[in-house]
């Protein structure tokens, strides 16, 4: 995977994650407390200009209610 595919993958990741908390009505802050991360840390992740390890990306499901799966839907 090169850079650009690495940097589509982390904004699609983002996309899918705002999706999933706007669908439920939630705040970041609210993401991130459910997650157990600072809120500026959660929202760059959601913007995609940041990795995350797996764990991470594993409470961040977890915190919207949603299999890990639906995270990176549609990253190839």
């Amino acid at each position: 995977m090169d850079t650009d595919d690495g940097d589509r993958a982390l904004t699609l990741i983002g996309d899918n994650m705002r999706a999933e908390r706007a669908r439920r009505k939630l705040t970041q802050q609210a993401v991130a407390e459910r997650a157990k991360l600072q809120t500026a840390h959660y929202s760059r992740i959601e913007r995609g200009t940041t990795n995350a390890g797996m764990l991470i990306y594993i409470r961040i499901a977890r915190a919207l209610g949603v299999d890990i799966a639906t995270l990176v839907s549609g990253v190839e």
